[in-house]
């Protein structure tokens, strides 16, 4: 094993063609650079074109790529492709247990090569996601590979791709403290969160709502936007990064929600 993967990392270290293509791009500001793996995964830090890049996807001088970690994510596209339905699978389970949706609702999306995506099919609820909800669907959201329907969502999960090319996953829910307290100001422990904007009420899967959601996020400095009446759209390099725009959106809610509670609190007490 030791020997294939020195092998693996010396053809890495040497080649002037691009890695498989099933990897999307891991840096917001430029695809990694050619015979450069592009993306990590659990936190793991990567490089884009710009070289300094972190498990957030903000721009940090000194980020390294793990090329021991990469050789192994590179041995077969089948196995990459197979990584990435897991990855998701425990994204969304965090998603439920985290409260950021219910039921049936939400679906989570990565970018593969060219303009196919992995998207949850519909109808699954994410604590029961298991691989194979997972479809390859194309830009125009035909199933490539994979059994059942897209997500109804899958327009917007498309145009996103469409608009910002840095972004890797795409992650949507019904948290109902962050669609409750829309327009909260993030905190400053909010590790690019940025700003919020709202997108007027549409019906889903309409192409009037993925127009919308598109032109929020055409802005690269916005991560997460609520939908009126809806629920909230986060994104990030990875499925990681876009739940933990998530539940940091939710979870600046919940404090802010908290801190009115008592502060209506003590004026009643004290009126």
């Amino acid at each position: 094993m030791r020997l294939r993967l020195s092998a693996c990392l010396h053809a890495i270290s040497r080649t002037t063609t691009k890695p498989p293509a099933i990897f999307g791009p891991a840096c917001p500001c430029q695809p990694a650079p050619a015979g450069l793996p592009p993306r990590s995964y659990h936190g793991r830090r990567a490089r884009g074109q710009c070289g300094k890049v972190s498990y957030l996807g903000q721009c940090q001088q000194g980020s390294r790529i793990n090329l021991r970690w990469e050789a192994r994510r590179l041995v077969s596209d089948q196995k990459t492709l197979e990584g990435l339905r897991s990855d998701l699978v425990r994204v969304c389970r965090r998603a439920y247990w985290r409260g950021l949706t219910a039921g049936t609702w939400g679906n989570a999306s990565v970018r593969l090569s060219g303009t196919l995506i992995l998207i949850k099919r519909t109808g699954v609820s994410f604590v029961d996601a298991s691989a194979a909800d997972f479809l390859v669907v194309d830009g125009e959201g035909r199933v490539v590979e994979g059994e059942g329907s897209p997500s109804i969502e899958v327009k917007f999960h498309l145009a996103i791709y469409r608009c910002r090319p840095g972004v890797g996953a795409v992650l949507h829910g019904h948290a109902p403290y962050a669609l409750a307290a829309r327009g909260v100001p993030p905190t400053g422990a909010d590790l690019g969160l940025g700003s919020v904007p709202v997108v007027p009420y549409a019906p889903p899967g309409s192409a009037e709502l993925a127009d919308m959601v598109a032109r929020s996020f055409s802005d690269p400095a916005v991560n997460a936007v609520l939908l009126e009446h809806h629920g909230f759209i986060t994104v990030g390099c990875d499925a990681y990064q876009a739940f933990y725009m998530a539940d940091m959106l939710e979870q600046n809610a919940k404090m802010f929600a908290t801190e009115q509670l008592f502060r209506h609190r003590l004026t009643d007490n004290h009126g």
